[in-house]
């Protein structure tokens, strides 16, 4: 089986519009793949011989027909390149986050060392204030060598992604971006920290925004995830989704009349029994004992079903997705299939949990 779908008799039910049992009557059958996959020679398509031929690869729905597949369906992983310059995105964007919330340190005033003793005369603190001068050339080298690092970080991580990718929009915006610098020697930017050297200063900072927003610019147009995996997540989603449904149903027929019971048992209880507020009690089991009566599956199946369809067409269509967007586009169909499986799966859950509780 392809990467299409993990449940092959799922997706096949689904085009069952009528729930005859047979597909031929809803779905258009190419000739060829009505001879691949017609075992009885009847001339129609049953549920489970288009389940057989959608597992098997034989043949592949689309557009409301059933066509013939054309060797093992699966979903192609393309540009791993701009995959690849997405990830050095957002590690140099990590890297340099911390830097971009720190400032410049301040020389010490010396005007804050003076201070009155105990016999009223002003003096000054010399030896704080030393220290004070020295924790501050300490700091500014820090600073100092944080700054080139950064910038050297973002200009490496824009010339490998040159190298990377073929992308227009990545190579245009990376090359802007380095080709627009006004500082180009990193060193020495700081000889003196005020006049020339501040101004250097200055110049490094707009690089260095310059150089980050290329990067983050590059980040987003980059952000994608392969459709293989969102499909695939989509059909664990759904057989998530089943499985809940299958355990609901399995509660039902196994626990709901005996928990009943059980919850009747208790009501008399509670009127034979003396305690406060008997009429409010016995109301609350009854309507939990409605509630739980009125419980089917029969709608979340049909939900389900109609899910694994539409995870089946997504996976169909990124057989041949070929650009960034359609990727999206992919991600963002399934990702309302599996927020609508996950709906299913606890709804499911919730209604086991209070058939379970009826028989406590």
């Amino acid at each position: 089986m392809g990467d299409l779908t993990l449940n092959p008799n799922l997706v096949a039910k689904s085009f069952d519009a009528n729930k005859n049992g047979v597909v031929s009557d809803d779905l258009k059958v190419h000739p060829e793949a009505m001879e691949r996959i017609d075992a009885n020679k009847d001339g129609k398509v049953s549920v489970e011989e288009l389940a057989s031929g959608i597992g098997n690869d034989r043949v592949v729905v689309k557009d409301g027909q059933v066509k013939p597949a054309k060797g093992s369906l699966n979903i192609p992983n393309l540009f791993k390149d701009v995959e690849n310059c997405n990830a050095m995105a957002r590690n140099t964007l990590s890297r340099t986050d911390a830097f971009w919330n720190t400032s410049e340190p301040l020389y010490p005033n010396k005007d804050n060392f003076y201070y009155t003793d105990a016999n009223g005369k002003q003096k000054f603190d010399k030896t704080g204030y030393n220290t004070a001068k020295d924790n501050y050339y300490r700091q500014l080298a820090d600073y100092k060598q944080d700054l080139v690092l950064d910038r050297a970080l973002l200009v490496n991580t824009l010339q490998n992604m040159i190298q990377t990718t073929d992308d227009g929009n990545v190579q245009r915006i990376a090359r802007n971006a380095l080709d627009n610098q006004q500082w180009r020697d990193i060193t020495n930017m700081f000889g003196n920290i005020t006049g020339e050297g501040q101004s250097y200063k200055r110049q490094y900072e707009t690089d260095r925004m310059l150089l980050r927003n290329a990067v983050y610019n590059i980040a987003s147009i980059t952000e994608f995830t392969q459709p293989s995996e969102t499909v695939k997540k989509a059909n664990q989603q759904v057989n998530s989704a089943l499985n809940a449904v299958v355990n609901e149903q399995n509660t039902i027929d196994s626990k709901l009349k005996e928990n009943i019971d059980k919850a009747n048992k208790k009501i008399e209880e509670i009127n034979n029994g003396w305690m406060p507020f008997k009429g409010m009690r016995t109301k609350s089991v009854e309507n939990k004992i409605g509630e739980a009566k009125a419980f089917s599956t029969q709608g979340s199946m049909q939900q389900v079903e109609n899910l694994a369809k539409q995870a089946y067409e997504a996976g169909v269509q990124a057989t041949n997705w070929d650009s960034v967007d359609d990727a999206r586009n992919i991600a963002h169909k399934t990702q309302g299939i599996n927020n609508e499986a996950y709906n299913v799966q606890e709804k499911a859950k919730a209604e086991i949990k209070k058939i379970e509780k009826l028989g406590k």
